[in-house]
């Protein structure tokens, strides 16, 4: 007989999973409980869909534990990845190390999912909700429209984060039911509250920056890129990146700050000798329109205000040092970080089930034979780039390939 495999959640890791457990050779149900499949698919990659990378590192990742993550992307990686796309029919095409399809289109990769299940014979339903698994003689699966058994069961019901697009972190707590410990899970990939006071002002300005994340007054982190002012704190890619390991460090006691430098191609000493030139030639502007042409007019004020130096004088009068003061002031802006935005506003999550408890060949349970995870419901996540689908794709295969592998017992 068939052996029976049932996939809950119905995102890329699911899908992948479900389309390689049938091409192995098993009956797959796929269950999801939104009304569609894929739907977080969408917004991946900006809706182009970053389907990996050119640089897959696992300091490109978080964890707890990193040789489970070593070990799982060096049986899958970048390059099966891509061949992978090929064969469900997506062409990938790289720009500047990141790949995405040539359709440039996130619901291109949704729709070639779907050929593929359709194709490998993966049943599909969707809006139902998963009330309980118990294990007993392989699996059974109480939901809101019956219950089904299967041999074996893949757990990729995915994280907290984004929950309109079906992440609504109810994989957890069947994880926990079969008796799994998951790490606390906190939004990633997310923006970062800060004083309003300093970026209100500079609220829509996008400026290239290099950011510095401090933890009790200690550097442990640095990222380059364009900095997003809100008038809650800051935003962007850069922001993002250094997000998931902010959010862990504030919620575990530390002291959280993040330095920004406004003009990351220039060190201090440099923009002072600029600056100096400059107030030889343009001696008919105040401070404030002397550094038109540099930075924003609202950044502009916020950095002299910053430095004690006042808006209208003529640009000649602050003292050498009160322009020595402004450099340090734009090199090395420290503010501290107050929060953050919720799950809603995360693209993905650090924490979930401990990989520890996950063998990284097969993403099968050390604790319960047959069960499998795939996806974010594992505790890890990377940053932006393409790397949190390259896990999808990674262990959905894994997951799938293991599940489909296994001997039926009856």
């Amino acid at each position: 007989m068939k052996r029976r495999v049932i996939v809950i959640g119905a995102g890329p890791a699911g899908m992948t999973a479900a389309i390689c457990a049938a091409a192995g050779g098993a009956q797959v149900l796929l269950l999801e409980h939104m009304d569609r499949v894929g739907k977080k698919i969408l917004s991946t990659g900006n809706g182009q869909c970053n389907l990996t990378n050119e640089v897959m590192s696992e300091a490109c990742y978080h964890t707890s534990q990193p040789e489970f993550l070593r070990r799982a992307l060096s049986l899958f990686g970048k390059e099966e990845t891509l061949a992978y796309m090929q064969k469900i029919g997506i062409v990938p095409r790289a720009r500047r190390g990141y790949f995405y399809p040539a359709s440039e289109q996130a619901s291109a990769v949704l729709d070639a999912l779907r050929y593929a299940c359709e194709a490998a014979g993966v049943e599909i339903r969707t809006g139902l909700t998963i009330r309980k698994i118990t294990r007993a003689d392989g699996f059974l699966v109480a939901s809101s429209a019956g219950t089904f058994t299967g041999d074996a069961l893949i757990l990729a019901a995915g994280s907290q984060a984004a929950p309109k697009t079906g992440s609504d972190g109810s994989g957890y707590e069947l994880a926990r039911s079969l008796g799994h410990r998951v790490i606390r899970p906190l939004p990633a990939l997310v923006q970062l509250k800060a004083p309003p006071a300093l970026f209100k002002p500079m609220a829509g300005l996008r400026m290239e920056a290099g950011l510095t994340l401090f933890a009790d007054g200690q550097a442990v982190a640095e990222e380059r890129g364009e900095l997003q002012c809100v008038d809650y704190g800051i935003s962007g890619i850069p922001v993002f990146q250094l997000s998931g390991p902010a959010i862990r460090l504030m919620e575990t006691g530390h002291t959280v700050e993040m330095e920004l430098d406004f003009l990351p191609d220039l060190t201090a000493e440099a923009l002072g000798s600029l600056l100096k030139e400059r107030r030889k030639t343009l001696t008919y502007l105040n401070c404030e329109e002397f550094l038109t042409g540099i930075f924003p007019r609202a950044a502009a004020i916020v950095f002299l205000k910053k430095a004690g130096i006042p808006l209208h004088e003529p640009c000649t009068v602050p003292a050498e040092a009160a322009w020595k003061r402004f450099s340090r002031t734009v090199k090395a802006f420290r503010v501290p970080i107050t929060g953050y935005n919720g799950f809603d506003r995360a693209q993905t999550c650090s924490g979930g089930v401990d990989p520890a408890q996950v063998r990284p060949e097969t993403m099968e349970s050390r604790r319960v034979p047959e069960l499998y995870f795939a996806g974010e419901i594992l505790d890890v996540d990377g940053i932006c780039g393409g790397y949190n689908l390259q896990w999808a794709w990674t262990s959905g295969t894994l997951a799938g390939r293991a599940a489909a592998k296994a001997e039926v017992k009856r």
